[in-house]
């Protein structure tokens, strides 16, 4: 377990725990710092790193990703050993997915990208999850794009007000040649 506290004045990049993390129970604090989320008590052992010898029973799940594995069970032996330049490995993409087993009526993906070169790689499996969590999202498809402010609606989304509480517009980046997220590391942040 990590109990060692961070030292924001001793050490950069930081490692260890902030001082507000430290006292918290042991399942929270497996997935704090710098170390990999593995916590038995919450069934969260797929490793991050490298892929086991065998695939994990996944009877249980309820995701996109392992749909795709259960109805094609080779795939993941096709995969398991393979990582992108910047060294993501399948097990990093799938961990999520792995981990968290999923709920019978709301359906994940079940799997991330840890770069861009993730969904040349491991093309196998994203192009047939990403086609099931979009409707039939061909893989040579390219996403729609409006840039044009002018062309936003002006009316409202809800003029009654009965049934539209709040709504948001998200957003994300990424910069090429830099990991994502679920991979990069804390010089890439």
């Amino acid at each position: 377990a990590n109990t060692k506290a961070w030292e924001p004045a001793g050490s950069y990049p930081p490692t260890g725990l902030a001082a507000t993390v430290v006292g918290l129970p042991e399942w929270i604090k497996a997935g704090c710092g710098d170390a990999e989320y593995i916590c038995a008590e919450k069934g969260a052992t797929f490793p991050g790193d490298v892929c086991p010898a065998s695939l994990p029973d996944l009877s249980g799940h309820n995701n996109f990703a392992t749909d795709v594995l259960k109805a094609d069970p080779s795939l993941y032996g096709k995969l398991k050993d393979r990582k992108t330049e910047k060294g993501v490995s399948l097990a990093k993409c799938l961990k999520t997915g792995i981990d968290n087993k999923g709920h019978p009526n709301i359906k994940t993906v079940g799997l991330v990208a840890g770069d861009e070169d993730s969904y040349v790689v491991f093309k196998d499996l994203f192009d047939p999850v990403i086609s099931a969590r979009h409707g039939g999202y061909a893989s040579d498809a390219s996403h729609p794009t409006d840039m044009n402010p002018s062309n936003l609606l002006q009316e409202k989304i809800d003029p009654t007000g009965k049934y539209t509480l709040t709504t948001r517009c998200r957003t994300g980046r990424s910069v090429r040649g830099f990991r994502l997220p679920p991979a990069c590391s804390f010089e890439e942040r």
